[in-house]
């Protein structure tokens, strides 16, 4: 199945939120979102309009990127799902 570039940031983008949403199911996730919170915070209560994340200094990446890799594959598999659905009821039609 190829995606357009366009629909490719479309799941990205629905994906992510249940993935943040999600963080308890992986330590490294949660303390690479912990981490980014409270450089946030700080950068708020600074003044910062930027904020640098070094997430390598947090967690290991060889680790964390499968397991958040995972978590997308998992989440992403119902939008693939509607999207099956949707070209299949393209293809035949209700009869009406």
């Amino acid at each position: 199945m190829k995606l357009s570039p366009g629909e490719g940031a479309q799941i990205l983008n629905d994906c992510v939120q249940d993935i943040v949403n999600d963080r308890g199911s992986t330590i490294d996730l949660n303390c690479a979102l912990t981490y980014a919170e409270r450089a946030v915070v700080q950068a708020l209560l600074l003044g910062q309009k930027e904020v640098l994340l070094e997430l390598d200094h947090i967690v290991p990446l060889d680790r964390a990127q499968p397991e958040v890799k995972a978590l997308f594959k998992e989440h992403s598999q119902n939008i693939f799902s509607d999207k099956c659905l949707d070209v299949i009821d393209v293809m035949f039609p209700d009869i009406k």
